[in-house]
Parts: C-alpha cells; sequence; structure tokens
C-alpha cells in the first residue's frame, strides 16, 4: 500500500522537492488549550446519568441516559462524559 501525502500533510516537516509554500493548501498553527470534561446531570435531582448500552440509530445517533436516583429517562445526541477544548486566557 502506498501512502500518498497530500500537500498540506507537508505542513509541520521541510517541503519536499518541487514544492514552494505557494503549494500548500492550508497553513497550520497552534494555540494553547485546555481539556475540559463535560458530564451530564438529572434536571430532577441533580444526580449524574449513567449512559445506557441502547443507541437509537437516526441521523444524528441519540444516547439514552437514566438517573440512578430517580429513575428518568433523558435522550441526548451528544455522548457523555465528553471531552472538548477551549481557548486559554491570556489574560490569566
Amino acid at each position: 500500500m502506498i501512502n500518498h501525502k497530500l500537500p498540506f500533510d507537508y505542513a509541520d516537516e521541510p517541503l519536499p522537492k518541487g514544492f514552494t509554500n505557494d503549494n500548500l493548501l492550508v497553513n497550520v498553527f497552534e494555540k494553547a488549550v485546555k481539556v475540559v470534561m463535560k458530564r451530564i446531570f438529572c434536571k430532577k435531582c441533580g444526580a449524574e446519568l449513567i449512559r445506557s448500552r441502547e443507541v437509537l440509530l437516526s441521523s444524528p445517533m441519540k444516547y439514552q441516559y437514566r438517573c440512578e436516583k430517580c429513575n428518568t429517562d433523558y435522550i441526548s445526541v451528544t455522548s457523555y462524559p465528553a471531552i472538548c477544548f477551549v481557548e486559554e486566557d491570556n489574560n490569566e
């Protein structure tokens, strides 16, 4: 299997022979971020919800959650816990 690189794959490497900066399709920038974990909680009692094994095969997919404290069911298009990246504030 031959691994062909697209021009933007070379952004962090020395340019191959025959390529100039004008051939690159994208610019690569770095930015400091914080990793944040999002969790989901019950609206009624405030307990953390547990995801069931069932996934509703719709578009988009939906995930089912249950509160083990008050037995309330919830459905979300986001799978929790979720990891997201937040830009760091440079003023801190």
